[in-house]
């Protein structure tokens, strides 16, 4: 069913604690909304989101708490989207994750427009959100709004981060590898790296399902030379950097 109940979601969500106990994690991905202010060209979650799906309900989030509270298992809670940013309920129960679920650090996974506004970064951050998980996919307006179908996107990423780190935040840049912005990688670092963001992410992109995204895909002899000046790049500036989905017998 594309609507699930309370209950069923209460019941996935529970499922996905229990994977990560098994697991050994300390971190646990808990899903807000279905809804987005940017439509990315390679949106895992496209078809939920085109699908409409509720809201994770404020019972899924308790009954994590409850649990997490009791067992001290999990020290992280990573609340996600689409954008969760866009929430109303985001706010407290970022707070209420650190109060009184257990969590010893609240992480947001964000495209980081709302950000833009000082004063709810501001909110956010004496709630407990201390981590953020940026989307950050190009380097100019022109080719975030490519990737992002929004014209608006790139100058509150920007101002969002910005606020971001005079809060001091950690704030961790999350890059997808996609036709669009393959050979602009060693751009796209140099902007990150003049951003003042110290740790970054980039991962090749993979269609999920049948989601009509094929056109993103790119091959590796398009990519891994951009990827390795990229790498190169990071290094120098002494910031720390994570590849995901590429072979690593390929990176030297």
């Amino acid at each position: 069913s594309l609507v699930l109940p309370a209950e069923a979601r209460m019941d996935l969500s529970l499922e996905m604690v229990q994977r990560a106990r098994l697991d050994g994690e300390d971190t646990i991905i808990l899903p807000l909304n279905y809804r987005c202010n940017s439509r990315c060209r390679f949106c895992i979650i496209e078809t939920e989101i085109d699908a409409r799906f509720e809201d994770t309900t404020r019972a899924v989030f308790e009954e994590i708490f409850a649990m997490n509270a009791a067992e001290r298992r999990f020290t992280r809670l990573t609340i996600s989207g689409a954008e969760s940013t866009i929430h109303p309920d985001l706010e407290p129960l970022a707070r209420a994750a650190t109060e009184r679920g257990g969590f010893e650090v609240v992480r947001v996974q964000t495209n980081a427009r709302r950000l833009k506004d000082a004063a709810f970064a501001r909110r956010l951050y004496d709630a407990g959100v201390r981590e953020y998980f940026v989307s950050m996919h190009g380097h100019t307006p022109a080719l975030d709004a490519a990737i992002t179908r929004s014209s608006m996107s790139f100058r509150e990423m920007s101002q969002g981060v910005a606020n971001l780190m005079a809060l001091g935040a950690r704030v961790i840049s999350n890059t997808v590898i996609s036709a669009d912005n393959a050979p602009h990688l060693a751009d796209i670092a140099r902007f990150l790296v003049s951003l003042g963001v110290r740790e970054s992410q980039l991962w090749s992109f993979l269609e999920i399902g049948d989601a009509g995204q094929a056109d993103q895909l790119v091959p590796l002899d398009v990519s891994l030379a951009p990827l390795l000046e990229a790498l190169a790049i990071f290094e120098a500036a002494g910031n720390e950097a994570t590849v995901k989905w590429v072979p690593r017998c390929l990176l030297g």
